[in-house]
């Protein structure tokens, strides 16, 4: 899987995603965005 500092453009979504989030749901949606990215879905949300 990337790491945020090879996607720069998909790290400040994640922060503007999050950052209004309380941190339970946080951990998730981070997760899930991770998991389809890392799975080469990063384009199709």
């Amino acid at each position: 899987m990337a790491k945020p500092n090879d996607m720069p453009e998909f790290h400040s979504v994640k922060v503007s995603l999050t950052q209004n989030i309380p941190e339970p749901v946080q951990v998730q949606l981070v997760y899930a965005i991770y998991s389809v990215a890392g799975k080469g879905g990063r384009y199709h949300v």
